[in-house]
């Protein structure tokens, strides 16, 4: 090592795959071993702290100054199935990104804050399938769900003060409906969450109570599911999906038809019992919720004249959008499955749908 202006020029560390002996205080060293650098206090090798490492540092009092954009503390996040699942430490905190809440560990559990830098009374409950959960004033005010199929909550009514709140997780694919004491709607849920306050005391019916901050936990994840078709026969390779994109519904895929009806429209039940939001829609002109091409089932060719539109038809029932055709004035054009279509072809669509559930609140 060469000395330049007394300076050292390409100074190195002593390495080594184990802790120097004999040893001076100060002496510092790079082990090879761990690939951290070590420097002797006099009693105990200590262990450098690098940027981007990871290690576990104890003893800390971190002061991180005035907060900026390189003055943050940012918490470790993962979904909070991936959370649950670690060894629980008393006292960490970290974010559950399918929830976007906070979470403390209370060394039993994770407990999600509240505003106010408080932490709220939670239950994450088990599996539940099909079934109705009545909720009283005892239990907490915050509900996670874990559905395996559809489920129904009936508010409290009795013991509920003005502005009492309940906040909903609803992370599944299955629909949460949500009912005031007397049994009345009032929302149901999909893949999100939302907060209940009551507006009055003794909370009785659906507008006893308002819905906030309602936000969308399942978006952008596609998922299958098997339409009801009617008017089209028995329906073979089915491969339809559908996800939720803010208030809208998105569906794609494709289905062979059978031997088509001759007193039915063709028509394609909609996931989870969804409704289309007929605010957003026409009942008799062209609204765009889609469209369709037939593929003719003796080439790889489009048939001539056999593209349509997925449109809302009052008579058929908001859970179903028809195949039609649409006229020079642009009116549907509806009839019944053996007029619109050919036996055993194959139907390609893409679809976006405003939803009822999902509007926007």
């Amino acid at each position: 090592m060469a000395k330049i202006y007394g300076l050292l020029e390409k100074a190195q560390l002593e390495s080594a795959a184990a802790d120097l002996t004999p040893v001076a205080t100060g002496l510092v060293y790079f082990n090879t071993g761990t690939s951290f650098s070590k420097i002797y206090n006099g009693s105990v090798w200590k262990t450098f702290v690098e940027t981007d490492s990871a290690q576990v540092l104890t003893n800390k009092d971190i002061d991180g100054g005035t907060a900026s954009n390189t003055r943050r503390i940012t918490v470790p996040k993962n979904t909070l199935a991936n959370l649950t699942a670690l060894t629980r430490k008393e006292g960490t905190f970290a974010y559950a990104t399918d929830e976007t809440l906070p979470y403390y560990d209370n060394g039993s559990a994770l407990v999600p804050f509240a505003g106010g830098g408080g932490s709220i009374a939670v239950n994450i409950r088990g599996s539940e399938g099909a079934g109705t959960t009545t909720l009283t004033v005892a239990n907490s005010a915050y509900q996670r769900f874990n559905l395996s199929a559809n489920r129904t909550v009936v508010l409290p009514s009795a013991g509920v003060t003005v502005g009492a709140v309940y906040q909903m997780i609803n992370p599944n694919a299955f629909r949460l409906t949500i009912q005031a004491d007397d049994l009345t709607l009032i929302v149901k849920s999909w893949g999100d969450s939302f907060t209940l306050v009551a507006k009055i005391a003794a909370p009785v019916t659906f507008s006893d109570w308002d819905v906030l901050e309602k936000s969308v936990l399942l978006a952008r994840t596609w998922a299958t599911y098997t339409p009801t078709f009617s008017g089209m026969g028995t329906v073979t390779d089915i491969n339809v999906r559908y996800t939720r994109v803010g208030s809208s519904l998105h569906i794609q895929g494709n289905f062979t038809v059978g031997t088509l009806s001759a007193a039915n429209n063709p028509t394609m039940s909609l996931p989870l019992g969804l409704n289309i939001d007929t605010v957003l829609v026409f009942a008799s002109r062209t609204s765009n919720l889609g469209s369709f091409a037939q593929l003719a089932n003796t080439a790889s060719l489009y048939a001539a004249g056999l593209y349509g539109d997925l449109t809302y038809k009052s008579d058929e029932g908001t859970d179903v959008v028809s195949l039609t055709t649409i006229t020079t004035s642009f009116l549907y054009s509806g009839g019944v499955a053996n007029t619109l279509l050919s036996g055993g072809s194959t139907i390609t669509f893409r679809s976006e749908i405003p939803i009822a559930e999902w509007s926007e609140v």
